[in-house]
């Protein structure tokens, strides 16, 4: 019992010097601001109206930065290596085994500054493929909760370590979620091949240069080497177009079936081309003999020519139009994407597009999708003022009360947007 008493003695206490505190401040702070504002009621109206009038300037203006999806940290760090088509496995192999060696570094490093010297980086999985020239790392780390750094923080210290990597397609280094999409994506359309890959090459470089800007790639990879072949004007003279040569050209490097018969169960294929020494090397094509509708003879480097180039991959189509789509993620996650976007719009793009004409830009990701949840909010949002008012109507028994309730929802961005300039988002 005395101990029951002194437990109620205390929270009777505590009660008592709250109830004071409250007291306190109704009567010195709430009761003569309230009784000048009544007294002001203009100042009263114009000083919120002022402050939201000012929020919202600060938000237009750039002050407060905005980002429709901000990235959510993970315990993981994905890690993506892409290189050109036909690289041999083993080149993949030790770039990546380079690239993880980087990232047990960067664990020695942090894990002497990690409370209780704990590893932070748990473990590395290490994937080679699909195909012998992509590869990638799963770097799995101590738990957000027991670790002293941020994954982005991390992530970037990985990515110092490593370096400038040379002869690849691209090298991503994903340390968090990304809702709806990348938060930069441009998706280039175009029918003149040239002019698109050109746009963006252009667009790549010009990204590239953006301190804010990290892992910048393309849907767009380059493929294995192939002979392009071009004809000569007098090839056209002779009755030769690209389809003859070509087939000409593969059935003498790659072989021509000339007979298929039947030998007990076996189906026997026979195939006609020149002879290993004959096909081994590319200068075999000079010396190659290419036979003319009137079955004359000639030789190839007199009716073509040839160039060795990378060729295509993957044909992306939008609008009926090829598309090639750069995106790229923000380097620090208190970033702004929609600032980053609106430059591309306003500057960026139109110099591009005034050098390439048949090129336009379409912005997908993050902001296509902020665009489908802005077009549902206003097909929605006077649905949902209209619930909120009857919910609120049937409760207070009124159909004043709920109105000025409604009209005080727009004063809540005053700290919402200087609450999340203070704390740096």
């Amino acid at each position: 019992d005395k101990k029951r008493n002194k437990i109620n003695a205390f929270f009777f206490n505590v009660n008592r010097v709250a109830e004071k505190g409250l007291f306190y401040f109704r009567d010195t702070i709430y009761a003569p601001f309230l009784r000048f504002f009544l007294k002001h009621k203009a100042l009263g109206f114009s000083i919120p109206i002022t402050l939201l009038i000012l929020s919202i300037g600060a938000l237009g203006g750039g002050i407060v930065k905005t980002s429709f999806f901000p990235s959510v940290a993970s315990d993981k760090i994905a890690i993506t290596l892409k290189m050109p088509q036909g690289t041999n496995e083993t080149v993949t192999d030790s770039i990546i085994s380079k690239i993880e060696n980087a990232a047990w570094e960067v664990n020695n490093d942090f894990s002497k500054k990690q409370t209780g010297n704990q590893q932070v980086i748990q473990n590395i999985i290490r994937r080679i493929g699909p195909g012998s020239a992509n590869g990638s790392l799963t770097v799995n780390l101590l738990p957000g909760e027991a670790r002293d750094f941020s994954s982005p923080e991390i992530t970037n210290a990985i990515r110092k370590k490593v370096g400038k990597v040379y002869g690849i397609e691209s090298l991503t280094f994903g340390s968090g979620g990304n809702f709806g999409g990348s938060p930069v994506a441009v998706a280039l359309l175009g029918s003149n091949i040239k002019e698109l890959k050109a746009a963006k090459k252009e667009l790549k470089e010009i990204l590239s240069k953006n301190p804010l800007l990290k892992d910048i790639s393309d849907n767009d990879p380059a493929g294995i080497k192939e002979i392009q072949i071009k004809l000569k004007d007098n090839a056209y003279l002779l009755g030769l177009n690209l389809q003859t040569v070509m087939n000409q050209v593969r059935s003498g490097f790659f072989g021509l079936q000339t007979q298929r018969f039947q030998r007990g169960q076996d189906e026997i294929k026979v195939w006609v081309r020149y002879n290993k020494e004959d096909r081994s090397s590319i200068k075999n094509l000079d010396d190659m003999w290419i036979t003319t509708p009137t079955n004359k003879r000639v030789p190839f480097s007199e009716i073509a020519s040839y160039e060795i180039q990378r060729g295509d991959v993957v044909i992306n189509h939008l609008s009926s139009k090829r598309e090639i789509q750069i995106t790229a993620d923000m380097k620090s996650p208190d970033g702004s994407a929609t600032d980053i976007l609106d430059d591309i719009k306003s500057n960026i793009m139109p110099e591009i597009s005034s050098k390439y004409p048949t090129v336009s830009a379409v912005y997908e990701g993050q902001n296509r999708e902020m665009k489908k949840t802005t077009r549902s909010v206003k097909k929605v949002g006077l649905i949902i003022l209209a619930l909120i008012y009857i919910v609120i109507a049937f409760t207070f028994r009124s159909y004043d009360q709920p109105i000025l309730l409604i009209i005080l929802i727009p004063f809540s961005l005053i700290g919402i947007i200087w609450g999340h300039w203070i704390h740096g988002f």
